[in-house]
């Protein structure tokens, strides 16, 4: 597992860890498309207008194919929305 953080407008690596038994995805199978979609649809789909991005996790399903999940905060309340490689809604928590 690769981990990268984007602050202050810079992505750094955070963290490897390699866990074999993982089910992964390439890198390449991230659409950019799809990561401006989810972020755009999250604060409707968790009744959240106004809230700022926390982070983007994104981890692979069990098929191995990009599955996104955007968290957004309202500075008390932290919501999360996940999509899955298409964009569609999967759950919200």
């Amino acid at each position: 597992r690769l981990s990268y953080q984007f602050r202050g407008g810079e992505w750094t690596q955070s963290g490897f860890h390699s866990r074999t038994e993982s089910t992964t995805f390439r890198a390449a199978d991230l659409d950019p498309a799809v990561i401006e979609q989810v972020v755009a649809a999250a604060p409707d789909e968790l009744d959240m207008s106004g809230a700022r991005l926390s982070h983007i996790s994104v981890f692979a399903d069990p098929l191995g194919e990009p599955e996104y999940a955007v968290s957004l905060t309202d500075g008390g309340d932290l919501g999360t929305a996940t999509f899955g490689p298409d964009g569609q809604l999967r759950k919200t928590r």
